[in-house]
């Protein structure tokens, strides 16, 4: 499988806000992910990229911290595994309708109707193992981008939350 196969569901962006993110991953069952010890990241060289390039950077520099706090180690040269990441942030729109009585006895019935527009954001995280070029874990986070201030917060906390299950226990 190639590498740039990998992106094609590619991830998320910007789950600002913790309590709305979504945490989910997957792993290959047969992968023995003990013999884990270095790592590397996979170039991205796609145009959409640029888009997100600062943004990037960051959720680079936050799963470095957390994978190398799990005792793993960047080897740009032979790395046992890769590290492919992709965000997005995309609009959403929210419309809710409530009915009430307005009026106290014989009132009449009103309708409100609130439009509400947000970001949705994604980061998806993937595992490849060099040896088969195969991807062997993938998690991702969606949820509701938050305030812009918060940002390095909200990204560190995503990427702690989504590699909370990597390596797989079991």
């Amino acid at each position: 499988m190639k590498v740039f196969k990998i992106f094609i569901p590619t991830f998320l962006f910007l789950i600002y806000s913790c309590s709305s993110v979504s945490v989910t991953s997957d792993y290959d069952m047969d992968f023995n992910f003990k013999d884990l010890k270095t790592y590397s990241f996979e170039t991205k060289e796609k145009p959409q990229d640029q888009k997100y390039e600062l943004i990037n950077k960051k959720v680079e520099k936050y799963i470095s911290l957390d994978l190398v706090g799990k005792g793993y180690s960047l080897n740009d040269i032979d790395p046992d595994f890769k590290v492919a990441f992709y965000t997005e942030a995309k609009d959403k729109v929210d419309i809710t309708r409530r009915v009430h009585r307005v009026g106290r006895w014989r009132g009449f019935w009103r309708e409100d109707v609130y439009v509400n527009k947000y970001k949705e954001g994604m980061i998806v995280i993937d595992i490849i193992d060099t040896k088969n070029d195969e991807l062997v874990w993938r998690g991702w986070g969606t949820g509701i981008r938050g305030d812009r201030n918060d940002i390095n917060t909200i990204i560190k906390e995503v990427i702690i939350e989504i590699l909370e299950e990597f390596p797989p226990k079991g």
